[in-house]
């Protein structure tokens, strides 16, 4: 053991400096209890210890503290450890070093000194390579200068543990912590401050692919009780914590009378996992802070996070991405930190700026999260989403994302989905969410859109009223859809629906459903719902715009029913193919009973082989047209192949007395009817006009082929 002279009982010290230069000390095993295998060292006032250009190799103790070194510094000692390296060593505690650091005593550790595979071997070890007790005013440990630790353990504090009281410091500067693991908490660095200390974390420290395996702060756990946490210039790459743990980088406990600081540090790909035996946790995929200063007490001089990066950080359901934070009230803290501009991240997009719209927009909604504290007490490390709440919640311009996107495969129905980073699982469950934010205010969006990234087997019976989403105009999309591209030129998302009874879509009041490159198949083909419904029962006008969307039905199916039937509203088709459907009983495809006004327009729409098979009337279109309802068919629609059992081939319409409205085949392209057959009347068309409505019908944009087949072939006109 190194220790200062002692001259007499008066306990008076020489002043003391020691050098080891360019030593090794190899495969040193320490049997029993005690202090570092191969130095242990107790320097008092003012004696120093200088080791430098050498090497500490499996140096160990089963029941030590400090594998290689045990440190007593007291009294202002001093020591400096430079360009050192160790190598698997190990201890109970300080698998490398192991230090008590008292009454102004110092130790700096500089100059590319390395910490490689050192463990603190203890089930409840701290320090795979520091373990440091630092305690009075003026002590201090000093890490400077291209210090690096790899592949260190322990279980609090892969890297270092470092516990500081009453005034020390613990500085670190420009420093590397790769692949340092943790099993409790801290992969690289477990801190614990009370009463004044103080870490420092400057200089570009970088921690890369350090993780906890069971616990907090897969970079940095600290702990802090009337002390201060500052970090600056930090890159946390690839850090990780599993479940029960938060904060896959840093995991912050701000008790009161604590400063935290973090700023113009990046986080990358940093994240918690899920584990399927504990599945507690997981909060804040980068940074998860717990905080006991209430919302009015939070400032720049006690919370301060500024110009941080985040890139592809995630946590366990997506609870705090980026940072969480647990609080008396997350909602007021959000706001004392908007109000007060107390978090600022770069937007990488335009850099060197913030991101302007971090407090008001629900992007982020999933990356900056909170709980309550009493939510917490009651629900201990609950991953129930709608017990967490964004940060920003209060400020965001629309709790609804718009457009909200689908994904039926990695989607999830929870609360704010529908940003491209955090989809929605379903159709159903997007639209029936209210966008009215927690100001009341309503947003300022008109209409919405849903945009499909996937197929989906999932949605049934959506209901599109005057107060779907505020106001009732709801936009479903493919995400390839482009409005003038045509047939098959983008890939359609299906929606399929032969498993469900209930109708797909079901338009009611003033609702207005646009469907747009979509493809559809029908119900379960027993149903006898229409797939879609658009009605109305008072004057109010439902609409429905299908564009550019394909109807097919599913192998070797026959339905009894219908795919839209339409009772009042407005129903716009256009470039869109409906074929090889078999309709049985009385069904057509488009099925329009006018006991309200229906106005329908059809244009540039084919329909392919649909054939009706039992006692029906037109397999494309049934119309029975009153009071002001009115089709038009234009811009060269086609039908070909269709087939109907009784009259009407293609098209059966009843245009009865007192309408004012008619049937209109119109266009300078005209529509075209081949290969329809009827088995009674009207091979493609069968026009019922009733006495007074001569007039309110026009069929000069029809082209008939030679080879529609029935009683009287093409058309059938009664009057």
């Amino acid at each position: 053991m190194i220790k200062s002279d002692q001259i007499n009982s008066s306990s008076i010290y020489r002043i003391n400096q020691i050098k080891i230069s360019h030593a090794t000390f190899s495969n040193i095993s320490r049997s029993g209890t005690g202090f570092g295998a191969a130095i242990n060292a107790l320097l008092q006032t003012g004696s120093q210890l200088l080791i430098k250009d050498s090497q500490f190799i499996q140096c160990k103790g089963s029941n030590i503290s400090g594998g290689a070194i045990y440190l007593f510094i007291y009294q202002e000692g001093q020591v400096i450890i430079s360009n050192s390296s160790f190598n698997q060593c190990e201890a109970l505690d300080g698998g490398g070093i192991g230090a008590l650091i008292v009454s102004s005593g110092k130790m700096i550790i500089d100059g590319q000194c390395n910490f490689t595979d050192c463990k603190a071997i203890f089930s409840e070890g701290s320090g795979g390579g520091i373990c440091a007790s630092i305690f009075d005013l003026n002590s201090q440990l000093t890490l400077k200068d291209g210090v690096k630790f790899e592949r260190c353990t322990s279980s609090r504090g892969g890297g270092i543990y470092a516990e500081l009281k009453q005034g020390s410091i613990l500085k670190i500067n420009y420093s590397q912590y790769n692949q340092c693991q943790g099993s409790s908490s801290g992969g690289g660095i477990y801190g614990y401050v009370q009463l004044g200390g103080k870490i420092i974390i400057d200089g570009q420290c970088n921690f890369t692919e350090c993780k906890s395996t069971s616990g907090n702060g897969g970079g940095i756990c600290q702990n802090i009780y009337d002390g201060t946490l500052n970090i600056e210039d930090a890159t946390f790459d690839s850090c990780n914590c599993t479940q029960p743990g938060d904060g896959g980088a840093l995991c912050i406990f701000q008790n009161p009378n604590s400063i935290i600081s973090i700023t113009n540090s990046s986080f990358i790909n940093c994240k918690t996992i899920s584990n399927s035996l504990d599945q507690s946790y997981g909060w804040g995929g980068a940074i998860r802070i717990y905080t006991s200063i209430t919302a009015e007490n939070l400032n720049e001089s006690n919370f301060l996070i500024k110009d941080l990066i985040f890139i592809g950080c995630t946590a366990v359901n997506s609870i705090g991405n980026n940072i969480h934070i647990q609080s008396i009230n997350t909602l007021a803290t959000g706001e004392a930190i908007k109000n007060r501009n107390l978090l600022t991240v770069k937007d990488l997009s335009n850099p060197p700026n913030i991101i302007s719209d971090l407090y008001t927009s629900i992007s982020y909604a999933y990356d900056y999260m909170g709980i309550n504290q009493s939510i917490q007490a009651d629900n201990p490390g609950t991953t129930d989403f709608y017990l967490h709440n964004p940060l920003f919640e209060q400020s965001f311009t629309s709790n609804v994302p718009n457009p909200t996107y689908i994904d039926s495969i990695n989607g999830k129905d929870i609360k704010l989905c529908g940003e491209q980073s955090s989809m929605c699982k379903t159709i159903k469950y997007s639209i029936n969410r209210n966008p009215t934010l927690l100001s009341l205010i309503p947003p300022p969006d008109t209409s919405y859109s849903i945009i499909m990234t996937s197929n989906t087997q999932q949605d049934n019976n959506i209901q599109i009223k005057s107060t779907t989403l505020l106001n009732g105009n709801v936009i479903i999309q493919s995400n390839e859809y482009v409005a003038e591209a045509g047939n098959d030129v983008y890939n359609k998302q299906s929606i399929s629906t032969s498993q469900f009874s209930s109708s797909l879509f079901t338009i009611s009041e003033t609702g207005h459903l646009s469907l747009l490159g979509l493809h559809f198949d029908n119900l379960n083909p027993s149903s006898t719902n229409p797939l879609i419904s658009i009605s109305t029962t008072t004057s109010n006008s439902p609409q429905l715009l299908i564009d550019d969307s394909t109807f097919d039905q599913s192998a070797g199916a026959q339905i009894y029913h219908s795919l839209i039937e339409m009772n009042g509203g407005m129903m716009t088709i256009q470039k869109t193919l409906f074929q090889n459907y078999v309709l049985l009983d009385d069904q057509s495809l488009i099925n329009i009973k006018s006991d309200k006004t229906s106005t329908v327009i059809i244009s540039g729409t084919s329909f392919i082989s649909n054939k009706q098979s039992g006692d029906g009337n037109g397999s494309a279109i049934n119309m029975d047209l009153k009071i002001g309802s009115q089709l038009t068919i234009k811009d060269g629609c086609s039908f070909i192949g269709c087939q109907s059992t009784r009259s009407g081939g293609a098209i059966y319409a009843v245009l009865n007395s007192g309408t004012t409205g008619g049937i209109f085949i119109e266009g300078t392209s005209k529509t075209s009817f081949s290969q329809c057959v009827a088995s009674d009347q009207g091979g493609a068309i069968y026009l019922d006009v009733k006495s007074g409505v001569e007039s309110k019908f026009d069929l000069s944009g029809v082209n008939y082929s030679n080879n529609n087949e029935a009683l009287q072939l093409s058309l059938r006109l009664l009057t």
